[in-house]
């Protein structure tokens, strides 16, 4: 796991957690473009967040518990992939053991 879901998972999630919007848009500059991603963040200053798009530019978040569990189930797929190679691998070499005639 990254540090960063490790850092998420000490996070207590509540009802607040679970009635706040699943994504939120950081508003950065409403007047500006949102093809203008070069700038640097500007820190707290004058930025607001909505939960639906406003346009201009914005940065988009979703919720810690959100990520968190994608994540994870992410994290589960992969090692199942991996599980399924080896296991493959293994079906392989017994196929092959047993069209040689090894017992």
């Amino acid at each position: 796991m990254t540090k960063m879901l490790e850092d998420l998972e000490e996070v207590v999630s509540g009802e607040l957690d679970n009635t706040s919007p699943e994504i939120i848009w950081l508003q950065i500059d409403t007047s500006a473009s949102n093809e203008d991603r070069d700038e640097l963040w500007p820190g707290d200053d004058g930025v607001t967040w909505c939960s639906e798009s406003i346009g201009g530019l914005e940065v988009q978040y979703v919720r810690a518990d959100i990520y968190r569990e994608a994540a994870k189930r992410l994290a589960a797929l992969e090692q199942a992939i991996l599980d399924v190679g080896a296991n493959a691998k293994k079906i392989d070499k017994r196929a092959d053991e047993i069209m040689r005639g090894v017992e």
